[in-house]
């Protein structure tokens, strides 16, 4: 590797432009979701999103010290529910919305726990054990 692969440095090309353009919107875009989960009443749905972006994830979880900000978490599968689990167990603001045992998700699930005005509580598999 050489130096200039370990140092932060814009070279003198048209492509920096690009970079630096990319950067800041995707900066903006950061503070701009940062701003609108601090506000009152804000729901967050996520549908089959890992929050494997550590930016990302972290953001939100800094925004979860707002109580009044709802997280729906909608996991494609048992297993990204399972982590997703793990990964915000500190915060009773966020829920996780798992597929039933063997499926897969898709949005009768959410309609049916969280968009009806009929909603049926959800209790995730580990609540039914009382662990």
């Amino acid at each position: 590797m050489t130096l200039t692969n370990k140092l932060p440095i814009v070279n003198p090309t048209k492509w920096k432009f690009h970079e630096t353009v990319f950067e800041e919107h995707y900066y903006q875009m950061l503070r701009f979701l940062s701003y609108e989960l601090e506000k009152p009443n804000s729901i967050l749905i996520s549908f089959g999103f890992s929050f494997a972006d550590e930016h990302i994830r972290k953001l939100v979880q800094r925004s979860l010290s707002n109580p009044q900000l709802q997280t729906f978490i909608c996991c494609y599968s048992q297993s990204s529910a399972e982590s997703m689990r793990e990964e915000f167990k500190l915060w009773k603001n966020v829920t996780i919305i798992g597929p039933p045992e063997g499926e897969k998700l898709d949005f009768t699930n959410f309609n049916k726990y969280i968009f009806s005005l009929k909603a049926e509580k959800y209790e995730a598999p580990e609540d039914k054990d009382g662990l």
